[in-house]
Parts: structure tokens; sequence; C-alpha cells
């Protein structure tokens, strides 16, 4: 009997070359989400949606030539229908509630691109258009070289050949800056959130069955350390932490203790190479300075603002693309907010949000399939740490967060369907 598939037999049309209709241009939408940072314009005619709409447009060739509707395909096919639904319906209430189009319009855009990157991703890992090890190595391998340049940049700043400032704002990137300590300064764009994810996936890899050399991992933990360092965001470097202490926990027994005398041997190396002193002003400096607390007192003062505007709105909130006139973070985009969790809450009411969070809930549920793993509850506790993001930072919705949310989807499906060994629950 054959099995079920979403290709029908063409002689002129090969699935099995058809379906670089969609690979290539996904490819190099993933690319670009990881490597390209946000220039806050999010125009047409950029490279990141340029290679969105080229993607949209092999996926809608690939339905066209030679797709056709199986009953194993109705659940995806109803959460996208009711996804559209729900949004369409929060689009008319919001363009009924506000005359502010231009931010409806762009917030609405990003919600569209941030689902369809995971509805895109976990087509083409139903139908085997890419493998996993694929998927996940691309997005490695992305990072990884984001991270390089970025810190290479730093370094060309540090020894005098750029002007670090000057060359981001003449390519248009936006980026947060502050000091760190004398000519090194922070900086953290729109797709350095991910960094602490890809870390934790790439430690795990082994363990989903991908591949990668004891070289290239030590080289990349590198690298990814400096750039989230560079970064000095407290919520990164804590993810990363984070990433660290699930991968001593996945270890067996008898290498945590090697791997954890191994990581307080670098860690004190590191720090008496720099001066314990440098050290404990950088943290002094990011933990417990003036400068961090006016960070969370700002953070605090837009929970306040925002939820005034929420209380006058309950049920079905102000509208997408609606923000505070009491305090807007971003000039340009000013529904952005670094709480952007009690944003979406004032955005779309009790009721939304509630839509918002089933539709999450999706994404979790593979993770607690029977049987339990320690690998899917690690993964599943630091996916609720990339949703606590949306408390600390404005990139919850966007093509780099898009790509995150399939990264953990197919991680889940991927979870569900094998046996993967993991210790101390067993499989």
């Amino acid at each position: 009997m054959k099995s079920n598939s979403l290709h029908s037999s063409s002689a002129f049309f090969p699935p099995s070359r058809l379906g670089y209709l969609i690979t290539f241009p996904y490819l190099l939408l993933l690319l670009t989400g990881l490597i390209v940072p946000s220039d806050g314009s999010h125009g047409v005619f950029t490279i990141k949606s340029m290679s969105f709409i080229a993607t949209t447009l092999g996926f809608i060739s690939y339905f066209f030539l030679i797709f056709s509707f199986h009953s194993q395909h109705f659940k995806s096919f109803f959460l996208f229908l009711s996804f559209s639904l729900f949004l369409s319906i929060w689009f008319l209430l919001s363009a009924f509630a506000t005359r502010d189009f231009t931010h409806l319009y762009d917030q609405l855009k990003l919600i569209i691109i941030t689902f369809s990157v995971v509805m895109m991703t976990l087509f083409i890992a139903k139908e085997k258009l890419l493998s996993y090890s694929t998927f996940l190595k691309t997005l490695i391998y992305a990072n990884f070289t984001y991270s390089l340049i970025k810190v290479g940049l730093v370094c060309l700043f540090l020894v005098g050949v750029i002007d670090l400032e000057f060359f981001l704002e003449k390519m248009g990137i936006r980026f947060m800056s502050m000091a760190i300590y004398g000519d090194v300064a922070r900086l953290q764009t729109s797709v350095d959130i991910l960094t602490p994810y890809l870390l934790y996936f790439a430690l795990q890899s082994s363990n989903f069955k991908v591949h990668f050399s004891f070289f290239f991992k030590i080289i990349y933990c590198l690298i990814s350390i400096l750039a989230i360092f560079l970064s000095f965001s407290r919520f990164l470097l804590m993810t990363a932490l984070l990433a660290f202490i699930f991968t001593w926990i996945l270890t067996h027994l008898r290498s945590q203790f090697k791997w954890l005398t191994l990581s307080l041997i670098f860690i004190s190396i590191v720090g008496g190479w720099i001066g314990y002193e440098k050290v404990e002003k950088v943290v002094e400096l990011r933990f417990f300075s003036h400068s961090s607390y006016v960070s969370d007192l700002t953070r605090t003062e837009q929970i306040n603002a925002l939820l005034n505007e929420f209380y006058q709105f309950p049920l079905l909130g102000k509208g997408i693309g609606s923000y505070s006139k009491e305090i807007v973070r971003d000039k340009t985009l000013m529904h952005s907010y670094e709480v952007q969790w009690v944003a979406f809450l004032m955005q779309f009411g009790l009721i939304g949000i509630t839509v918002l969070l089933f539709f999450l809930t999706l994404i979790c549920l593979p993770f607690l399939s029977s049987p339990l793993s320690c690998l899917k509850i690690c993964t599943l506790l630091v996916f609720f740490n990339w949703l606590a993001a949306g408390f600390f930072n404005p990139f919850l919705i966007s093509l780099p967060s898009g790509i995150m949310f399939s990264l953990f989807a197919w991680t889940g499906q991927k979870l569900k369907r094998e046996k993967i060994s993991s210790p101390f629950i067993s499989n």
C-alpha cells in the first residue's frame, strides 16, 4: 500500500525537484532572519522582506503545481484557518477602535510573519522537504556567522580601524549601546536575543541527533559567550547560564563533576586574565548600578502605563498596534515595548491574550507527551524562558522570533515521535 503523501505524481514536475521552490528561498529566509539585524523600517525592498516574499511565492507555486489535500493535513489547515480568523476579527476590531492605521498594519505584519514562518516550517517538516538536522545546522551556522561578525566589528573598533557607532548608523542598523568598561561598549541588535537559546541547542545537538564537530562546538561556545557578553543584557546572560546548567543536568552523572570542574577552571583563568577588579566593576555596573535601577524603573513605568490603558478596554483590548501616549519607548515603532506581554494584554484584552496563549500551548504539548524525559522537560523550560523574554525585550514578534518559535515547534514534534535517550527519567 502506498504511504499517505501530499505529493501527486507528475512527469513534468517531479515533487523532489519542486521541493526546491520552497527549500531554497526558505533557507535564505533563515539566513537573513538570523544574520541581518532589523533596521526598523520594515520596508518591502529590504533583504529580509524580499526573502519572506520569495518564500511565500515558492509555497504558492508548490501548492499550485502539486499540492493535494489529505485528511492527515486537516489539523494544520484548521490551525491556519483558526489563527487567520482570530487575526481577522482583531484587525476589524482594531480598525474600528483606532484611526492610527500605520501602527495597526505594522504590528499586524509582524504577527503574520511570525506565525507564517512557524506554519511554513511545520509544513516542511511534515513533508520531509528538509531534515531537522539541516534546519538546526542552518540556524547554528547562521548565528555563528552573526556572532563572529559582531565580535569582529568590536575588535576592529578597539584597535581603531573603524568607528563602530558611525558604521552601524550608516548601515541603518538599530542597536542598543551603553558603556561596559573602558572603550568596550554594549552592542545589542534585534537578533542577539536568539544567541543564548541557540547555544542551548548547540550544546544539546547530540541529544537531538545532530552532529557538530567537537572543535566547532568549542569555537561556537566561545564566540557565542563573547557575543552575549557584548549584548550586556542581564536576561540574555542568565539565559546563557541556564543553557549551561541544563547541559550539565543532561550530562551523565559520572561526567558532571568533570565538566563542572573544567568550567570553574575556565572561569578562574578568564577572570584572572581580565582582572578580578575589572570583573567586579563590570558585574556591579550591569546588576547593581544606577543605570540598572533606571532600566528597571523604566520597565515598571511601562507596565503601569500599559495597565492603565488595559483597564479601559479589559476584554477586547485597545487594538493591534495601539500604544500608551503616557510613555512611548520607540518613536519609530510606538507599539513596541520591552514588556511586550503587557503590551499584548493592552492590545488584545483578556479574550485575545487567552487565544494567543492557547496557540502557544500547542507548541508546549508535544514536550509533555509520554514517555517524559529529562531532555523534554529541560527544552520545555527553555521555551518558557523564551516566552519570558517578552517581559524584557521588544522582539517577540519578528522574523527571528518566528524562526525561534519554529525551532521549538519542530523540536517538540521530533521528541514526540522519536525515543531520544536522556538520563534520570527513562524513555
